[in-house]
């Protein structure tokens, strides 16, 4: 993807205190080299102050990057709608939960309000650029705003929620996507149903949802499907033969008649249609025929053999 409007410039420190920026813009020359940011020295820009909480520990960076320990929550501890979405705010007992977060309010950082007044700001599942959640219990489906899908939401349950721009999980060996592993989930309930594997593109709802085909067995459904048309293909052209046959006897017919016993001549204008269908159905019909399973014998070929490029199922990745 090229550079458009969805990318900020490299530089902006709208948002940063003007004593701050100000100290920047009249300092030396040597003193701007030392916090202008490049070589991964210190960088002038707005790093907003996280509401903490009591029951929060908080590791900040330099660079608008911050750890929350904690409990359950992601967002203003007493707002009541936050008792909708999380167990902090309930006072809930077993919420343990660890908030790796860069880039809080990301679009629009800022330390100070519009009267140059230090402000704090929330965290916020949408505004803030990265984060990887952790929470032992957690209502994690309505706290991300994610539809039910296939799956279903989850709630009072452990969670690990990753969420930025572009997610990419890298492995130098396999990757597996695991599901229902233990008996008993965090709380200690009885896991007793296997739950499935969404991918779901846009967030869409349950109704958008479709299962995924078994390789093998559409494999097998499609060659039972191609056999069951190639016998087809052999029922036609046994069906041609006969009608051929039948054909050149009633082309060639002859008959005694009524008149002193002699036999009839053959109808000429019969026995010329009937060669005219002879070369049609050998030319036409019986060429398309054979085509046909040729082409049958391709489609198996192309698509149904692992060794061809265009095989239907992947030789990498597998699903129950």
């Amino acid at each position: 993807m090229g550079r458009g409007d969805d990318f900020k410039p490299h530089v902006e420190r709208k948002g940063t205190a003007f004593d701050r920026q100000n100290a920047f813009k009249k300092g030396s020359e040597d003193s701007k080299k030392v916090s202008d940011g490049k070589f991964c020295r210190h960088l002038v820009e707005p790093i907003p102050t996280v509401i903490r909480p009591e029951c929060e520990t908080h590791y900040v960076g330099y660079n608008n990057a911050v750890i929350r320990l904690g409990r359950d929550l992601i967002g203003d501890p007493i707002d009541e709608k936050k008792e909708e979405t999380c167990y902090g705010p309930l006072g809930s007992t077993q919420s343990g939960m660890i908030d790796l977060v860069v880039g809080v309010n990301s679009a629009e950082p800022s330390e100070v309000d519009g009267k140059q007044k230090p402000t704090v700001t929330k965290t916020h599942t949408k505004a803030d650029a990265a984060r990887v959640y952790l929470s032992q219990r957690c209502k994690v489906d309505k706290l991300f705003g994610l539809k039910n899908g296939k799956v279903g939401n989850t709630e009072g349950r452990s969670a690990i929620a990753i969420k930025a721009d572009g997610v990419r999980v890298i492995a130098r060996n396999g990757i597996k996507l695991v599901t229902r592993t233990d008996n008993l989930n965090a709380a200690g309930s009885v896991t007793k149903a296997i739950t499935g594997i969404d991918l779901n593109a846009g967030n869409r709802g349950r109704g958008s949802m479709q299962p995924i085909p078994k390789g093998r067995n559409l494999k097998a459904a499609l060659e039972t499907l191609s056999d069951a048309v190639g016998e087809l293909n052999g029922i036609v052209k046994s069906l041609l033969t006969y009608q051929m046959e039948f054909n050149r006897e009633v082309g060639t017919h002859t008959h005694k008649t009524h008149f002193l016993g002699e036999t009839a001549l053959t109808s000429v204008p019969l026995l010329l249609s009937q060669k005219q269908e002879d070369v049609r159905h050998t030319f036409m019909t019986g060429f398309s025929l054979t085509m046909n399973r040729i082409s049958l014998e391709f489609f198996k070929m192309n698509f149904l053999e692992q060794s061809s490029s265009r095989y239907i199922n992947s030789r990498y990745n597998h699903t129950n």
